[in-house]
């Protein structure tokens, strides 16, 4: 009986892997990362991007988003931020300070 409940589960998991819906990127990681760094100097003007490295940027395929980090350059606590950029036409983002 316990090896059937362990097939069963199995099964429900490996039907809800398989179903899972991938959203493919609209931009290239250039093109994104380019409308973050466009985003930040227009809306973020006070984030003096000098003091920070461009640690990452990566797409998130389950949910369609860009996630760019930036971390101090300087070692300090909880000096670092990230941005996140929505897969659409016009997109919209989001910081988020002090990660």
């Amino acid at each position: 009986m316990r090896k059937f409940g362990l097939l069963v589960l199995l099964l429900f998991t490996v039907g809800k892997v398989s179903a899972m819906e991938y959203v493919l990127p609209k931009y290239t990681p250039a093109q994104a990362e380019s409308l973050i760094f466009e985003y930040l100097h227009t809306e973020r003007p006070k984030t003096d991007l000098s003091q920070y490295d461009y640690e990452s940027l990566s797409y998130t395929y389950t949910e369609g988003f860009w996630t760019a980090s930036f971390v101090c350059k300087k070692v300090e606590l909880s000096c670092h931020f990230g941005v996140s950029m929505t897969n659409d036409e016009n997109p919209k983002f989001t910081f988020m300070g002090g990660l």
